[in-house]
């Protein structure tokens, strides 16, 4: 056989397809660009060669950038094409024939399917069914037997943050495993691990333009690493050439507006707020507390609403299939009529 057979259980990945009332499913911002930034970022490509690769300038450029919005050394940073790029070469330089990969259930799927795809056995910590916390004693077993650790802060589907005391405690005492903290939320939870890349050196800071500057489809994430680390990771993307001349101007121009996102993500934090405080009302949903742009809720009856939603054009994202998530289900804080629509749908069901 030419590939691992593994591989052939591999799943398509698959998303709801059709026209929508309130498309929740994905995690992505209400708000696109408004016009007038786009014009600019055009104008910009215009006057670039495209037959020309990118240059090593212009990466330069945005991580200066990136790490003045964070208030870093550019030095500390790598750009890379989304936040996965740098979650498969984690996987990549740390773990193929070094260890075990570590995460926790459930999480952001990727980082098992890009271990199985490398060949990397994973480990599993189930977290606390009642507020979704890290089960202590597992973790404290599970890292034991690991190489890297994967930790999305604050998780997602759950929307939660973990204790930062007691990672950090596990961050120090072993020194020889990598801590993988995957900030893709980080602007809504306004809460980061990037202060102690100094301290520790096995601490690697995830990060993507996805979900705060509202860019999923240009690919464009970035990492907060020592400098060492950063380094080897632009040698093994092979940076520049990992990341588009179009998501590199984007990026910079995304930034420069950074007072137009943010006011976005407070009206998403506004509306997260009270879509929380509606669906509490309905005594057949519990919606857990959410520091990102989405919200878990778990149908108490353990009935699939999806399907419900579904067919009244409102998707969402269903985990009601998956070991011990039954009934549960996630929705993506959308515009006000979006979310109008959800909870009068909601309501509905509820009456049922």
């Amino acid at each position: 056989m030419l590939y691992r057979k593994e591989l052939d259980e591999l799943k398509d990945f698959s998303v709801y397809r059709g026209n929508y009332i309130a498309k929740m499913d994905q995690n992505e911002s209400p708000f696109n660009l408004f016009n007038e930034l786009k014009d600019e970022i055009f104008d910009k490509i215009r006057k670039r060669d495209l037959n020309r690769y990118t240059k090593l300038e212009d990466i330069k450029k945005l991580k200066t950038r990136i790490a003045d919005y964070n208030s870093i050394n550019s030095k500390n940073v790598a750009v890379g094409a989304g936040a996965d790029s740098f979650i498969h070469s984690i996987i990549e330089i740390f773990s193929i024939n070094q260890g075990k990969v570590l995460t926790t259930y459930p999480t952001y799927p990727i980082y098992k399917l890009f271990s199985k795809i490398n060949g990397v056995n994973t480990v599993t910590t189930n977290l606390e069914i009642d507020d979704f916390s890290l089960n202590k004693d597992d973790f404290s077993e599970k890292i034991k037997n690991s190489k890297v650790i994967f930790l999305t802060y604050p998780n997602n589907p759950t929307g939660n943050l973990y204790s930062r005391d007691f990672i950090l405690e596990n961050i120090e005492k072993y020194s020889n495993k990598l801590f993988a903290i995957d900030e893709a939320y980080f602007e809504f939870a306004e809460d980061s691990f990037a202060e102690y890349i100094h301290d520790y050196e096995n601490l690697v800071i995830i990060r993507t333009f996805s979900k705060f500057f509202s860019i999923p489809s240009l690919r464009l994430g970035y990492i907060i690493a020592n400098e060492k680390f950063v380094n080897l990771f632009e040698k093994c993307q092979f940076a520049p050439y990992n990341v588009s001349l179009f998501s590199i101007i984007t990026g910079m121009e995304l930034i420069k507006n950074y007072d137009y996102f943010k006011k976005n993500r407070d009206k998403i934090v506004s509306e997260r707020n009270r879509l929380f405080k509606e669906i509490s009302k309905l005594n057949s949903l519990k919606p857990y507390p959410s520091k990102t742009n989405f919200i878990f809720i778990k149908e108490r009856n353990e009935k699939n609403i999806a399907d419900y939603l579904y067919k009244n054009k409102i998707f969402v994202r269903d985990f009601s299939s998956m070991k011990n998530l039954e009934g549960f289900f996630r929705i993506t804080v959308s515009s006000k009529k979006e979310n109008n629509y959800l909870i009068e749908k909601l309501k509905k069901w509820n009456k049922k």
